[in-house]
C-alpha cells in the first residue's frame, strides 16, 4: 500500500512530495482552487521546505502560509521515510460575514433616509445626497466582494446550467445603458453556451473585470467584449484600451488585497484589491481559468475560460430588466462611480 494512501480520501487538502520530486495530491487538494490546487506552487514550497530541513537538520517547525481568498491556511509538514507530507489545516472561522452584515444595517438606514432628505433640498444642494448615495454604493460593493469571497471559499452556492451568452448579453446591455464616458461593444454567439456555475457569482465576476476596464481608463478608451466556443470551453474576452498594467505588477493583480495606482498621482483611487482575486477564485471553483495580457499605456485583455456543461438541465437565462429595475442589483453596486445610479 502507498504511504500516501491513508490521506487520499481525506476531506482536507493533503500533499506528498516524493523523494524523486514528484508531487501527489488528494482530491480535496486538486479541487480546492488556487493556490492550494496549484501543483507547481505547492511543489516549490515543499521542495524549499525539504531543502531547509536537510540544511538545518530541523524538524520542519516552519509552516509555509498560503493566502486563499480572505484566509490564511497553514501547511503542516510531516517528514516520512520516502518524502514529505503536507496537510492544509482548515482556516479559522472568518469574521467577514458578521462584518458585512453589520455594514449593511447602517447603509440600509442611510438609503431609507436619503429620499426624505432630498425632498427638503433645493436643486443646487442635491449633489450632496448624490455623493452620499455613491459612497454608500461603494461600501455595498466592498461588502459584496467580501461576502462573495467567503461564499466561494465555503462553497456556499448551488451550481446549475447557465446560458453564458444570455447572461453576458444582459450585463453588456445594462452597462452600456447606464455607464458614461467609455464606449462598450460586444460580439456574442447566436446560440446557447451552457456552463455549470452560480449565475450571481458569474455576474459579479464579469462586472468586476468590466469595472477595472472603466477604472483604469484614459482618453480614447473603448471596451470590446466577445464570447466564443473553443475546444469544449466558453471563452469570454474583455479587452480595453485603457492605462494597461505595469509589467512588474502583472503577476500580482489576482492576489488578494493587491491594488495600485499605476501613475501614483491619485488620478486612480485603488480599491481594497479583492475584485480580481474573487474573479480568479470564481472561475477556478467552476473548473475554469482566468488569464490576462496587458501592455502598459495601451490596454488590457482578460480571458475567462469555463468548461461547457455537457449535460445541461433546464438552462437558466438572464433578463437585463431584472438588473436595471433592482436599484441594489450587482450592476449598480459593482459599477458605481462609473454609471448613472438610480434616482432617489
Amino acid at each position: 500500500m502507498s504511504i500516501f494512501a491513508p490521506y487520499e480520501s481525506a476531506a482536507f487538502p493533503c500533499y506528498f512530495l516524493q523523494a524523486d520530486g514528484t508531487l501527489v495530491m488528494n482530491t480535496a487538494a486538486a479541487t480546492a482552487g488556487p493556490p492550494l490546487s496549484d501543483e507547481k506552487l505547492i511543489t516549490q514550497l515543499l521542495t524549499t521546505a525539504l531543502q531547509a530541513r536537510h540544511a538545518q537538520k530541523n524538524q520542519l517547525t516552519v509552516q509555509p502560509l498560503l493566502s486563499d481568498a480572505l484566509t490564511l491556511r497553514t501547511l503542516t509538514l510531516v517528514p516520512l521515510e520516502d518524502g514529505l507530507l503536507a496537510m492544509a489545516a482548515e482556516p479559522a472561522e472568518s469574521p467577514t460575514p458578521a462584518f458585512s452584515s453589520q455594514m449593511r444595517e447602517p447603509l440600509t438606514n442611510i438609503f431609507a433616509t436619503l429620499p426624505l432628505i432630498t425632498k427638503r433640498l433645493d436643486d443646487p444642494d442635491l449633489r450632496y445626497t448624490e455623493e452620499i448615495q455613491e459612497n454608500c454604493y461603494q461600501l455595498l460593493r466592498l461588502a459584496n466582494n467580501l461576502e462573495n469571497a467567503v461564499r466561494i471559499e465555503k462553497r456556499q452556492y448551488e451550481p446549475r446550467s447557465v446560458d453564458l451568452v444570455a447572461l453576458v448579453q444582459s450585463l453588456c446591455y445594462c452597462a452600456d445603458s447606464i455607464c458614461h464616458g467609455t464606449p462598450i461593444t460586444w460580439s456574442l454567439p447566436d446560440h446557447v453556451l451552457p456552463v455549470r456555475a452560480d449565475a450571481q457569482l458569474l455576474s459579479e465576476m464579469f462586472l468586476n473585470i468590466l469595472r477595472n476596464s472603466l477604472q483604469y481608463t484614459r482618453d480614447g478608451n473603448h471596451i470590446a467584449i466577445s464570447l466564443k466556443e473553443v475546444g469544449g470551453k466558453a471563452v469570454l474576452t474583455i479587452e480595453d484600451h485603457g492605462l494597461g498594467i505595469l509589467p512588474e505588477n502583472l503577476e500580482q493583480v489576482f492576489e488578494p488585497y493587491f491594488s495600485v495606482d499605476p501613475y501614483g498621482d491619485s488620478h486612480i483611487h485603488p480599491g481594497l484589491g479583492l475584485g480580481l482575486a474573487v474573479v480568479r477564485q470564481t472561475a477556478a471553483r467552476f473548473g475554469g481559468q482566468v488569464t490576462i495580457e496587458s501592455r502598459f499605456g495601451e490596454g488590457t485583455k482578460v480571458f475567462v475560460a469555463l468548461p461547457l456543461d455537457k449535460k445541461p438541465d433546464d438552462v437558466l437565462g438572464s433578463d437585463s430588466a431584472t438588473y436595471l429595475l433592482n436599484r441594489y442589483s450587482a450592476v449598480y453596486i459593482q459599477l458605481c462611480g462609473y454609471c448613472r445610479l438610480p434616482g432617489l
